[in-house]
């Protein structure tokens, strides 16, 4: 499964970049078509952290979750 994560007004440190590869980790569980995945983290929110995870599988199916809070690791979560 090829991930990537990018972040908007927010350096992603080496721990927090190992979170979020773990946690998208377990996607094919759950679909296990599952062959992309992309992690946004924006934190130009005013103090808010915005989550955004894209998962792709076969035949262009495409799921897209957002979360904002405080936390991005819980944002992850």
């Amino acid at each position: 499964m090829l991930f990537t994560i990018s972040g908007k007004h927010i350096e992603i440190t080496e721990a927090i970049r190992r979170h979020a590869e773990e946690k998208t980790s377990k996607l094919p569980r759950y679909y296990n078509s599952v062959n992309q995945v992309e992690v946004i983290i924006d934190g130009s929110r005013g103090g808010d952290t915005s989550v955004e995870i894209i998962a792709r599988g076969e035949h262009s199916k495409v799921f897209i979750v957002t979360e904002t809070g405080e936390d991005a690791y819980r944002c992850i979560d």
